[in-house]
């Protein structure tokens, strides 16, 4: 057992950093590496998703390797591990394996359609929700079938497992993940404008810290997006689950402080050029059409269960949830399957939420994200089901919150034109 696990050691090592030509030397391994996945040790366990999680931080910019990496029944028997009873796999590793799936979801929309086809949702509503996950989806389908009056899921049934703020953000990054990308234009346009607060058009933002040696390192890919996401959100520190162990990241100092022996580390925020190999990718990636959306569109009883088993949950979260980063997390996802959802499965899954009131809390916010969803929210509500919130939006406070947006901003530009900057 000894050498096994110093083998897998050395494997997971081995797989830190790979390039593209490199890959040939792991690629003929990895059914092997997968199928022992359930290996009865945790630390050889641990070993091997480590050593797919930086092979798929490695070559996350490439859909083709990383479905090859994800061809070997990967998933199906990473979503094993994660619903194992008592847990089998630490912290880091579960954080680890639910940062897996959203990274390779981002980069390969065809692996998010074949989570969906695995019923990701299932293990998700377990993760979140604990034992009674398996009831509420068995009440689901029961409902699905009967009369429209009995469609939804009480609020108040929900009872979310404890999970550490990490765990909840990058669960919920993978469920909106799995939904098919908002579309670029009209309304949506405006989130460009958010992506240019931490990044630009030719550059990118990474984060890294200084080893013993004093050579800054970069942090993975999401790791870099976490930090820099609670950087823009001006939060003063965030703990981290990464490479094995927990940290504090202090923004005010600028430290990586280890949780377990004190010792603490600079951080640095670092500006990066992405080259024409990133811009290419881009361009490819956009000129296919999303096969979720096809997954929606044509297997559209998969895609309303996966719609009916989590909306209500990531709801809950949104609402329970004190982290601003959740939150955001919380609230795309939300927006995705708002926009993705039948009017008649909208109209099932909105019937037990007090859906305009939290739309006229989230106006008065002083999170300019918040109420930039807010008014997405209140379009693609209005575009689909008009005659319901026609009257719930004026009832509920909406268009008068509306109404003050718009006052503020009459202002704000009277005041630019009296004194110009």
């Amino acid at each position: 057992m000894n050498a096994q696990r110093c083998a897998l050691s050395i494997t997971a090592n081995s797989c830190q950093s790979l390039s593209t030509d490199e890959f040939k030397y792991v690629k003929n391994s990895l059914n092997i590496l997968s199928a022992h996945l359930n290996n009865s040790d945790k630390k050889c366990v641990e070993s091997i998703c480590l050593a797919f999680s930086r092979l798929i931080d490695s070559f996350h910019n490439q859909p083709t390797i990383l479905n090859e990496i994800a061809s070997n029944d990967l998933f199906a028997n990473l979503q094993q591990l994660l619903v194992v009873t008592p847990p089998f796999i630490s912290t880091n590793t579960f954080v680890m394996i639910i940062r897996m799936m959203s990274t390779a979801c981002i980069c390969s929309p065809s692996i998010a359609v074949d989570l969906l086809r695995l019923n990701i949702q299932e293990t998700l509503c377990y993760l979140l929700v604990g034992p009674k996950a398996t009831d509420l989806n068995l009440r689901l389908n029961e409902q699905r079938k009967s009369s429209s009056s009995e469609l939804s899921i009480k609020e108040e049934e929900i009872e979310l497992v404890t999970r550490s703020p990490q765990e909840l953000y990058e669960i919920t990054s993978l469920i909106a993940e799995l939904m098919p990308k908002l579309p670029s234009d009209g309304i949506f346009a405006v989130e460009a404008l958010f992506n240019k607060q931490s990044f630009t058009q030719t550059d990118e933002i990474v984060w890294q810290w200084k080893d013993d040696t004093g050579v800054w390192q970069s942090y993975n890919q999401l790791d870099s997006r976490l930090l820099e996401t609670s950087h823009v959100n001006q939060e003063e520190e965030i703990s981290l689950n990464t490479m094995g162990r927990v940290y504090i990241i202090d923004f005010n100092t600028l430290q990586q402080i280890n949780e377990e022996t004190g010792t603490s580390r600079a951080i640095q925020r670092k500006v990066i050029s992405k080259e024409d190999s990133n811009s290419s990718a881009t361009s490819t990636n956009q000129s296919q059409k999303d096969p979720r959306i096809e997954f929606f569109e044509k297997e559209s009883d998969s895609a309303s269960q996966f719609i009916r088993s989590l909306f209500n949950i990531i709801y809950e979260i949104y609402n329970s949830s004190a982290g601003s980063s959740v939150r955001h997390k919380c609230l795309r996802a939300l927006l995705r399957i708002i926009y993705y959802a039948s009017p008649e499965l909208l109209t099932s899954v909105l019937k037990c939420h007090a859906v305009s009131s939290h739309i006229a809390a989230m106006l008065a916010s002083s999170d300019l994200r918040i109420v930039v969803g807010a008014i997405e929210m209140s379009n693609i509500l209005m575009e689909k089901l008009s005659n319901i919130f026609s009257v719930y939006f004026v009832r509920e406070g909406v268009l008068h919150q509306f109404n003050k947006l718009m006052k503020s901003l009459r202002i704000r530009f009277l005041r630019s034109i009296r004194h110009p900057v």
